[in-house]
């Protein structure tokens, strides 16, 4: 079954509908992109995957959302959990005012990783194995620090920052903070990258920098993001969801969606015909 279910989902702001029996499987280990035009529900569809969307006043949401089987819009939902699963990437990165060290390590002191933990999600990563020691301050501390530099080499952002981890975040550029985002969100051990529009503020070298990292990353991460940009999508997508008017019109297989799609719509948009 895929990783990511979402079924008969409605969204609505007070009286605009934004989302409309949107239903779709997500493809997992593959880079998924929603395209549309300006206001058609992309965003809306990522964050109401990991509940984001919750933050909006008056928001009502039907249907369901299906994460490894639970339902993330059931009553006893653990979010927290949740959240620890989907990293997400904003359009614009907000930096925690802390060091770099600590923008990385802050999920895993929120979740209480203890060194066995910490440890583990270290292996998943492709570190060595050493010798287990038992769970103190001082072995939490070795296995954070082996854990913070793995995630910000697979952000492609440890040779730019390993000289000054002590340093603000905020003294980055924001092409850095947003590999920075993706190396705090590594580090608790996500299945899944939301990315919504995350290179919208960059230059073009720190999108280049960004589209790597999430090319790397599929396979062992299912990666869903929302781009305006067609040129991104057929770049990085392997599969596309095309979102109209708050409708899903139409997904399939980026090669196919890109040369010979169904819907007359998908067609005019790609064109440019509608934008």
């Amino acid at each position: 079954m895929p990783h990511i279910r979402i079924k008969a989902l409605n969204v609505a702001y007070k009286t605009h509908i934004a989302l409309k029996d949107v239903t779709v499987d997500i493809p997992d280990g593959q880079i998924t992109a929603i395209i549309g035009p300006s206001g058609c529900g992309k965003s809306t569809l990522l964050k109401s995957i990991n509940r984001l969307i919750d933050l909006t006043d008056g928001v009502q949401v039907s249907g369901s959302v299906l994460v490894d089987g639970a339902d993330v819009y059931a009553a006893d939902a653990d979010l927290l959990s949740l959240r620890r699963k989907l990293g997400f990437l904003m359009q614009r990165p907000y930096p925690l005012p802390l060091s770099i060290y600590e923008n990385v390590a802050f999920g895993t002191r929120i979740h209480d990783m203890d060194s066995a933990e910490l440890n583990g999600r270290s292996l998943q990563l492709g570190l060595p194995s050493v010798v287990p020691r038992p769970d103190s301050r001082h072995a939490r501390r070795f296995e954070r620090a082996r854990l913070v530099q793995r995630c910000l080499e697979m952000a492609g952002l440890w040779d730019e920052v390993k000289n000054r981890l002590k340093q603000s975040a905020h003294g980055l550029s924001i092409g850095q903070q947003q590999r920075l985002a993706l190396a705090r969100a590594l580090a608790v051990g996500p299945t899944t990258i939301l990315a919504d529009e995350a290179t919208s503020a960059l230059d073009p070298i720190s999108t280049k920098l960004v589209e790597q990292q999430l090319r790397t990353l599929k396979g062992p991460y299912t990666i869903l993001m929302v781009t305006h940009i067609l040129r991104q999508a057929k770049r990085l997508a392997d599969y596309v969801l095309f979102m109209y008017m708050g409708e899903l019109v139409e997904h399939g297989p980026a090669a196919k969606m890109f040369t010979v799609p169904d819907r007359a719509e998908t067609r005019a948009y790609i064109s440019g015909e509608i934008s």
